[in-house]
């Protein structure tokens, strides 16, 4: 693909910055607010100005199916409560979120990537570039205690997990805990693969580049064994571009080499860096760590098995009344919680076939378009992989819902959109 020339350093630092507390929703306990919607409020008034000053949207027919079934399914929701007499808001909410945080949000930054000329691959290289700092601040709350409390200190957090788990989990700069941050930073993994298979002759970007993948494989460790799904991803995104024949791949050595070695580098610079800032319990914490990490693989005299996918057999069930299967029960969201993690069976419970149809609609046509939209064959690869990685994971948890996760899709799915001829006029 041919490189326009980007915005200067300035600028990309402004959007860096913006992008980083957007994605990660931080509660700083001494503003009133979310980041992620003092964003959205400057996304809002630079909307209006460049409205005043005649810049004009034509939405095309793939953001009109999106936003469109992403709408029907607000609405639905939202009138599945009332008849349900507003016991439980929480799907309701959830849907509203993806409009007008994800979706807005991601309008707002692809309006920006556009207005500095950016390329697929600089918008990607931005994405990364967030994660990556991310995973700079999650390995230091592991091994630096003076972060850490500075963090517990300043930094609302929102978790459930168990005090056993939280005493070696890590969030970084980020308001929870969790399986969805983790699955958030995996993201980097996949953006560092396909960066890495373009990079340029430059040492300082090969450098960096091999480095964050190091370090995001460090922060997935230290939050959720979920985001870890994404190496065989990454794995088979390397192998699929090989088979190709692009310079320096074609030996399929650098995957097997980056992805165990950034497996190896990543836990012993955990306990190394903790021991090095003489953090007391070091010892205790990186191996509470490594047991916990162990725990997801279970082997018997029967053979292996994996204890997510045991727990998750367990939470395959259907309801058992015809009104739940056809209109649902927000309360089952959250209120009367259905004791079920899998994303497509709660949103069956919360609000029927049809709202369940609708959801996931949405995000189907985002998928194709994402795929449809750009040309190339390692790009094709990289969005459609990214998108299978999606849906088999919905099936652990309702990650699809959650704006930490759906927000990195319609960054890239606006930004495409707009790369088209005729869609945005008056930007520049």
């Amino acid at each position: 693909m041919s490189e326009r020339k980007e915005s200067g350093p300035v600028f990309a630092g402004v959007v860096l910055v913006l992008l980083f507390l957007f994605l990660y929703n931080i509660n700083f306990s001494f503003l009133p607010v979310i980041t992620s919607r003092l964003v959205l409020l400057v996304g809002m008034l630079w909307a209006i100005v460049l409205a005043v000053r005649g810049a004009r949207l034509s939405m095309n027919r793939d953001m009109i199916m999106v936003l469109g079934f992403g709408t029907l399914s607000f609405v639905y929701s939202l009138v599945n409560l009332f008849l349900h007499g507003f016991l439980d808001a929480s799907l309701t909410k959830g849907t509203a979120l993806i409009l007008v945080h994800s979706a807005f949000g991601g309008f707002f930054f692809a309006l920006l990537f556009s207005k500095g000329r950016y390329e697929f691959r600089g918008v990607v290289k931005m994405l990364h570039a967030a994660i990556t700092l991310q995973a700079v601040f999650i390995v230091l709350f592991f091994v630096s205690a003076g972060f850490r409390e500075f963090n517990l200190d300043y930094i609302v957090t929102n978790s459930n997990l168990i005090p056993s788990a939280s005493s070696f989990r890590s969030r970084g700069i980020a308001g929870s805990y969790g399986a969805s941050l983790a699955l958030a930073q995996s993201f980097g993994l996949l953006f560092g693969g396909y960066l890495i298979v373009s990079w340029s002759d430059r040492l300082s970007e090969r450098i960096y580049l091999v480095a964050s993948f190091v370090l995001i494989v460090a922060s997935v460790m230290l939050t959720g064994r979920t985001g870890l799904l994404m190496l065989p991803v990454v794995l088979l995104y390397f192998a699929l571009v090989a088979y190709k024949g692009p310079k320096g791949l074609k030996s399929g050595i650098l995957p097997f080499f980056l992805i165990s070695g950034s497996l190896v580098l990543g836990l012993f610079g955990l306990k190394f860096g903790a021991a090095l800032l003489s953090r007391a319990d070091s010892a205790e914490r990186f191996n509470s760590l490594l047991n916990w990490i162990a725990m997801e693989v279970i082997v018997t005299d029967d053979g292996i098995r994996f204890y997510t996918l045991d727990v998750l057999l367990k939470h395959v069930f259907f309801p058992d009344q015809w009104n739940l299967v056809v209109f649902g029960d927000p309360a089952t969201w959250d209120l009367h919680r259905v004791p079920s993690d899998i994303g497509p069976i709660r949103l069956l419970f919360g609000s029927g076939v049809l709202g369940t149809v609708l959801f996931y609609m949405s995000f189907i046509v985002l998928f194709f378009s994402l795929v449809q939209s750009i040309d190339g064959y390692r790009e094709k690869l990289f969005l459609g992989l990214l998108c299978v990685f999606l849906l088999v994971t919905e099936f652990k948890e309702p990650f699809l819902m959650k704006v930490n996760v759906n927000s990195y899709l319609f960054i890239l799915f606006f930004y495409l959109q707009l790369s088209k001829p005729g869609v945005m006029k008056g930007l520049q």
